[in-house]
């Protein structure tokens, strides 16, 4: 059975909340003053699991019809995840030249 619109667009919001939560966590422990290269290296792996997760959702979602105003949304909140995410790698690698 298709997911329906309003299940796809609780399953999009979920996988938001894990990314955002799993981002948090790697700028948490990236972000600490003795940095475990394993374990942020362990975190930046479930961002980037995550933002997939989340990228998939957010692809469903895009396949319904949506109010100008949900879509506006959407595509803000997609191109802060992106952002956030790039930026998580980008500091990652940083710290990892270190």
């Amino acid at each position: 059975m298709a997911p329906t619109k309003e299940t796809t667009r609780q399953q999009r919001l979920q996988a938001l909340e894990h990314l955002n939560a799993a981002l948090d966590e790697f700028e948490s422990s990236s972000s600490q003053e003795a940095i475990e290269v394993d374990n942020v290296q362990t975190q930046i792996r479930a961002a980037n699991n995550a933002y997939a997760e989340f990228v998939s959702w957010h692809n469903k979602f895009l396949d319904f019809r949506h109010e100008e105003a949900a879509a506006d949304a959407a595509h803000a909140e997609s191109t802060t995840a992106f952002k956030r995410i790039n930026a998580a790698k980008a500091k990652f690698l940083a710290l990892k030249r270190t």
